[in-house]
């Protein structure tokens, strides 16, 4: 990497806002900053660098999670850039971006076999991955690319990361425009309840990339006058947020059903849960404080706005690229930003955005265009992963990179026609009853399958919504006896369900309502069972040993729980997902899924048709793990770690320190602590000193114990009490000694 002085040179003057010249109070301000842009230090300038590639190091300070603005990224991404070639055939373009070993910086890899699905009538695309798993672009970026001699063309960049075993609330987002006002367009007497609408921004602004330089040291990354102060009185000021509450307050007799449960999703979300907060109201900047030039002053009316943080995320992914190139790009580089906030009347809330990011180099130019609905009903969160990929890529093509992988991609229509060829089965309903069988075994054994829906999938916020259970009779040599007891519930949450919930689970706000789950019932079945089975059970057992009462809880906390998803091994019988709909679909079987009771049914068919998958299960209930935990390691044997399967800790959970970690059957440990001492430490026995937890049994697994093992004491309450309000246990009981740990022993 090369580094050069940018000289001080005049650059073309950037017509100010025409909203801040009528403010006084940024007037003032611009006034106070002019003598400090003036007076800069051309000396100081030497720091900025003028970079001849896009590195490793760039690529992984891009992909940060900043202040928890974004969603977590996914361990595995990749990218196509989509574009239409004359004949009208679709490509996808793959570039080289750079690979380090960074454990917390995701891994770029190659995506092979892009096709296109039809997902609720949006056109979304679907890949193989380099193990062969499924992967499934969500989240796009609109551009318009111009090279040398060639004509415009439009792309998509779209952001691919691997099939979410899980699949609970696939957050695919929605194109539907909700209505404003409750206003009948027939209703003469009702034309005057339409909302009105006004403007802020519109105009093109140059990037002055001495200015972002400058804003980004502490001297100049003050804010000025605060945002709330601003935007509201001198008391105090008013947040985004109040401006949502006093719009909704002011004008709820004008607004439809649906823009009165967005506004109300908005101020009322939870701060501390992460999907909720991505709704709550922030102030955005029309043209981004880190992109205004010294001479102006970002903080004034006419420059800000209200809306979602998930809407000022999608900004911040164009500003942050437009920023990195005023930063690491020559003068020759000319970058240009354009806002249009479309306003509603009477207020500071955003009700559409039009933002366009252009950047220049030489002949070369790509221009990221977004138009954003304010109130969309289920917008698409960000990841910060898809930063650093954008920026990446048009590093690459404004330098006229080659791409290192071109694919014709499949159209929705030839994706059909493969899939009908490919799988020509007519599925039959998952069957809802069981005919019992007699048994000659006097030994048998009851398990309860459940399923639960909730509110979300944060395991210490959320809340439970939905369970079912299915108990029944088994043998482990003859199988499924019989079904001896079934039961679903609804529980009312206290709150309204998410749009995305409500889509995928197809219960409303008013199915809910006032319900609530027959906990006893629930009891009476667990003290009649052995084992409790859920399809990943990683994800349901930690809500029933959270938000549920606490006699559920105790007894929860000391069964034995299985897990059809993972203690079966679906690729070793030829399974290319675990997802319990495709297991059922490959067997012949349909079922409406993302209701309790029905996935219950579809976890006992996986027994009825699939020979041996209950007893493996059963073989590895009864099996017990250890927690091995490698610490101080270098970054070089990432690649290592991951092949042998162990997961990262960024060390957040003193019960798991950070470095890497794996939970290993006992019959693995031997061979994993040899792999250690020879591969990773170079010293024999070196394993013997790392952390490790002996003895975790089918009663601690998939348990928040398996996760905090440190924090359990004796009853559960405590650290359950504490984690449901989000801080940390503050417990220093000890998980039992090995020998005091009792198989499961079903």
């Amino acid at each position: 990497m090369k580094k050069s002085t940018i000289a001080l040179r005049p650059r073309k003057r950037v017509r100010a806002h025409p909203a801040a010249q009528v403010d006084t109070q940024a007037d003032n301000l611009v006034e106070e900053l002019s003598p400090q842009a003036q007076a800069l230090d051309a000396p100081s300038l030497a720091s900025m660098e003028v970079v001849d590639q896009f590195t490793y190091a760039h690529f992984s300070q891009l992909s940060l999670n900043e202040n928890y603005r974004y969603y977590p990224n996914s361990n595995r991404i990749a990218h196509a850039v989509i574009s239409r070639e004359a004949d009208g055939t679709l490509m996808a373009s793959q570039y080289g971006l750079p690979i380090g070993d960074d454990p917390e910086t995701p891994v770029v890899c190659q995506i092979s076999d892009i096709k296109e699905i039809d997902v609720g009538g949006m056109i979304r695309h679907e890949a193989t991955g380099p193990d062969g798993k499924k992967w499934y672009a969500k989240r796009y970026e609109r551009a318009q690319i111009k090279l040398e001699d060639q004509d415009l063309a439009s792309v998509d960049v779209a952001y691919f990361s691997e099939e979410d075993e899980s699949n609970r609330y696939v957050f695919w987002g929605s194109q539907a425009e909700i209505p404003r006002s409750c206003v009948d367009p027939v209703n003469e007497s009702q034309r005057g309840l339409a909302i009105p609408k006004r403007v802020k921004g519109g105009h093109e602004m140059d990037v002055d990339p001495l200015s972002v330089f400058m804003r980004d040291t502490e001297r100049f990354k003050r804010r000025g006058i605060s945002q709330n102060k601003l935007m509201g009185s001198e008391k105090g000021g008013k947040s985004a947020r109040d401006a949502y509450e006093e719009y909704f307050k002011k004008m709820e007799h004008k607004l439809s059903p649906q823009m009165i449960t967005i506004l109300k999703r908005a101020f009322s979300a939870n701060i501390k849960n992460p999907r909720q907060n991505q709704y709550r109201p922030e102030w955005l900047h029309a043209y981004g404080f880190s992109l205004t030039p010294l001479s102006q002053n970002p903080q004034y009316k006419g420059n800000l706005a209200a809306a979602g943080k998930w809407a000022n995320t999608e900004m911040m992914v164009l500003e942050r690229i437009a920023k990195w190139f005023a930063l690491h790009l020559n003068s020759s580089t000319r970058i240009t930003v354009k806002t249009l906030f479309e306003m509603l009347e009477e207020s500071e809330l955003v009700d559409k955005i039009h933002f366009e990011v252009s950047i220049t180099f030489h002949n070369n130019f790509i221009r990221f265009i977004q138009d954003l609905d304010a109130f969309k009903e289920a917008p698409v969160f960000r990841k910060a992963s898809d930063l650093a990929q954008a920026t990446g890529i048009s590093y690459s093509i404004l330098h006229l990179q080659m791409p290192i992988r071109r694919d014709k991609i499949k159209s929705v229509s030839e994706a059909k026609a493969e899939l009908v060829i490919a799988e020509p089965r007519i599925c039959r309903p998952v069957p809802t009853s069981f005919i019992p069988r007699a048994s000659t075994e006097s030994t048998q054994y009851i398990a309860t399958i459940i399923d639960i829906e909730t509110t979300g999938i944060d395991k210490l916020e959320d809340k439970i919504i939905e369970i079912g259970l299915i108990s029944f009779r088994f043998t482990m040599n003859e199988g499924i006896l019989a079904v001896v007891d079934s039961y679903t519930g609804l529980q009312d949450p206290g709150m309204d369900l998410l749009p995305e919930v409500m889509r995928v689970t197809h219960l409303t706000n008013e199915d809910i309502r006032g319900q609530a789950i027959d906990w006893e019932y629930v009891l009476g079945m667990l003290d009649k069972s052995n084992v409790v089975l859920c399809h990943n059970s990683d994800f349901d057992r930690k809500f029933l040993e959270r938000d549920v009462p606490a006699f559920i809880r105790e007894k929860v906390c000391n069964l034995s729980f299985g897990c059809t998803m993972k203690d079966i091994d679906w690729q070793a019988k030829g399974y290319k997902s675990r997802r319990l709909e495709y297991l059922n679909a490959q067997l012949g079987f349909e079922y409406p899924g993302h209701r309790a009771i029905n996935d219950c049914w579809a976890t006992l068919n996986l027994f009825r048709e699939v020979d041996g998958s209950l007893v493996e299960l059963m073989g590895n209930v009864n099996k017990s793990k250890t927690l091995l935990c490698a610490v101080d390691t270098d970054f070089v044997f990432r690649s290592q770690f991951k092949l042998k399967n162990f997961q990262w800790s960024d060390g957040m959970l003193k019960s798991i320190p950070k470095g890497w970690y794996i939970y290993a059957l006992d019959e693995e440990l031997v061979e994993l602590k040899e792999w250690l001492d020879e591969t990773i430490y170079s010293v024999k026995g070196r394993s013997d000193d790392i952390p490790q937890l002996r003895g975790l049994t089918a009663k601690e697994r998939y348990s928040v114990r398996e996760e905090f093992p440190n924090h359990m004491v004796a009853n559960g309450n405590r650290f359950f009490q504490e984690s449901a309000g989000g801080k940390r246990s503050k417990s220093t009981a000890k998980i039992k000694d090995v020998d005091q740990i009792q198989s499961p022993g079903i």
